[in-house]
Formats: structure tokens, sequence, C-alpha cells
């Protein structure tokens, strides 16, 4: 209800943190080049979407959206991998 609500992105249960700075791809490659692609820094709070070959889909709160490599996030309701 309203209570979740106001948690925002850190009440979905796949919420996660930006561990590095990186930069948000409208592609899951390294092909396309970085130098045009929205900076996304370290300790930003995202939605994730979906995971594709060490890639991950990301929603931010304002509605913009990308890809990361998927070892750049921490997640937040899950052990990270060792």
């Amino acid at each position: 209800g309203v209570a979740l609500w106001q948690y925002g992105a850190v009440a979905y249960p796949r919420a996660a943190v930006v561990a590095q700075d990186t930069v948000l791809r409208g592609l899951p490659t390294d092909a396309q080049p970085a130098g045009g692609a929205p900076p996304l820094a370290a300790g930003a709070l995202v939605r994730v979407e979906k995971d594709f070959l060490g890639w991950t889909a990301i929603r931010l709160a304002g509605g913009a959206g990308g890809w990361v490599r998927s070892g750049e996030l921490v997640p937040v309701y899950a052990a990270p991998n060792a």
C-alpha cells in the first residue's frame, strides 16, 4: 500500500546500489562508445529489470533506464556473489 510507495526503489525486491562510477548504456555491449553515455554515480539506487550475458538492465527513480555491467551493482536484499 501507501507505506511501501513512500520507500520508493528500496521497496522493490530487486533494488540495487551502483558500486562504482560507470555509464548508463543503451545496449548491453562494450562496443558502443561510452563517450555519449550518461554518467551513473556510485551509490545510486536502481531497480533491476533483467539480466543478460553479464549485463543488467536497470531503471532509475526518474524513469531513465539502460544497461550496466552486472558486477557494477550490489543487490540491496540479496547477498553479493563471492
